[in-house]
């Protein structure tokens, strides 16, 4: 799955990335205001205004980061009861432009939030102050989102799309991408797939795969599949790939996704290079230490930022390298400054466990973490609740520890579903509740995870917390047993079945 996932991505993020070489933000700033380039990936600008009150704009790539950034963090600083994305969007006020603005606040400050999606990427317009100086400045932050608009530069690249689109096959491709967003042209998904069709047949390569993935979002594997091959037959790089992963992901197929990693890694592509060490490192019959640490490192050497990270895990642990934990920490400080979230989140779990140098540094562990939550990280959530459950670094808080893990389950980690579960069935340091148990072990056993499967099991057949039903707590035992969990084994063995 994670080989689907990154490859999907990178094509959407190479797409963003050429939209946003054409196409730029354009605005009018209300009188008395400047804007400020502050040139961060995140800040990357201030609007100054009257009386030193400060705009501040944040970018994300997707609006559910950008949501969650004002629920989760901007909320917090003002000490308000965290909300649901749903009731988020109860308070969503609609601009003029189709800008989004939000605005927050308790007794004694309040905070604003305007968004504009600028074709895949999200700006966000952010002000937080007194609520005097909020009721001043809001009506500013509205005009300056309802001034956000494309520039005449992008307008003028569409219409030469459209009339290169019939004699240049790249000119087609983005009039097609076009067609199918919505962006400088009514959105036409149908228009945007016949021309797709045609340019396949044509034997436009780079068609046939964007045909494939579409097949992939509809989960039509073997129609990607047949596309795919015909890309590796024309030795199309991206189709490469892209069968590699679906030959992990779908068809379990080790030898025909290291064939293809390696062919791609052998011409100097850079992420085959790196999936193809991750594959030595953890695939049975290709499990090769050597191998896996010299592909990531030439991955590494080509600047690739999550080869940084698995190379520090590989000195962490000394696989394939002398264990160097001095160079585990640089190496993932390397790939964390560059925006790499999961670094984050293990450079916080060495530094809680006193790995580096000896001593435990719980300050350090907790700034990284926050830099991780502010970036959308749902596992430093999860890992930031158990700092306050266990008074790590911090004043034990169980409160404040149960809320965190409870935003953490929202966001879909099951390690959180499995903890509160256990927590709320032993009553240790909350108060009891079966119930409350028995529904975020159904949330883990839905999920997938076999220790979920095994506590709803129980649970079935005990009643509590649920209405007893012997035959659908083997059902659960069976499944767990077929993922090999040997204490659900065990049961159906005890029990006859």
């Amino acid at each position: 799955m994670i080989f689907r996932i990154f490859f999907v991505s990178a094509f959407l993020w190479l797409i963003q990335l050429k939209s946003a070489e054409l196409q730029s933000i354009t605005w009018t700033l209300p009188d008395g205001w400047q804007s400020v380039d502050v040139g961060r990936d995140h800040f990357p600008r201030l609007f100054m205004g009257p009386d030193k009150i400060k705009i501040s704009q944040l970018k994300h790539e997707f609006q559910s980061d950008a949501v969650w950034v004002i629920c989760k963090v901007y909320r917090e600083e003002l000490g308000l009861p965290l909300v649901t994305e749903d009731e988020l969007q109860k308070l969503r006020k609609t601009l003029k432009n189709n800008s989004e603005l939000y605005s927050f606040s308790n007794d004694k400050n309040g905070i604003s939030c305007a968004f504009y999606k600028d074709f895949g990427t999200l700006w966000v317009l952010k002000f937080k102050g007194t609520l005097k100086e909020q009721k001043s400045v809001s009506e500013n932050l509205k005009l300056i989102a309802e001034s956000l608009k494309p520039n005449k530069e992008f307008t003028q690249y569409v219409e030469t799309i459209k009339e290169k689109a019939a004699e240049d096959n790249k000119s087609a491709m983005a009039l097609s991408k076009l067609y199918d967003e919505g962006r400088g042209v009514e959105k036409d998904p149908k228009k945007a797939f016949e021309i797709l069709i045609d340019l396949h047949k044509k034997d436009y390569l780079d068609a046939t795969y964007r045909l494939a993935q579409k097949y992939l979002s509809v989960n039509k594997i073997s129609n990607a599949f047949t596309l795919l091959q015909k890309g590796v037959d024309g030795n199309h790089l991206p189709s490469i790939k892209m069968l590699a992963a679906l030959y992990l992901d779908y068809k379990n197929d080790r030898v025909e996704a290291h064939s293809l990693l390696k062919k791609a890694a052998e011409r100097g592509d850079t992420e085959s290079m790196f999936y193809l060490g991750t594959l030595y490192s953890v695939a049975g019959e290709f499990k090769d230490e050597q191998q896996a640490f010299k592909w990531v490192t030439m991955a590494a050497q080509k600047d690739h930022i999550p080869a940084f990270r698995q190379l520090g895990v590989f000195y962490r642990s000394g696989f394939g390298v002398e264990k160097n934990t001095q160079k585990a920490v640089d190496l993932l400080t390397q790939a964390a400054d560059k925006g790499d979230v999961p670094s984050l989140e293990i450079l916080a779990d060495i530094y809680k466990s006193g790995e580096f140098n000896g001593k435990k540094d719980y300050e350090k562990s907790r700034e990284c973490l926050f830099t991780a939550a502010l970036k959308g990280s749902r596992k430093a959530l999860l890992m930031t609740a158990e700092l306050y459950l266990n008074g790590e670094g911090v004043e034990k808080d169980v409160d404040k520890g149960v809320a965190l893990m409870k935003q953490a389950s929202e966001k879909g980690v099951i390690e959180a579903d499995l903890n509160l579960g256990d927590m709320y069935t032993l009553g240790n340091e909350i108060k009891q509740d079966f119930s409350a148990a028995y529904n975020h072990y159904m949330k883990a056993a839905e999920a997938g995870n076999k220790y979920g499967m095994f506590k709803v099991a129980l649970a079935l057949l005990s009643g509590k917390g649920v209405e007893k039903d012997g035959e659908a707590a083997v059902g659960w035992l069976k499944r767990a047993a077929k993922l090999g969990y040997a204490p659900a084994i065990k049961a159906l063995k005890d029990t006859g079945f």
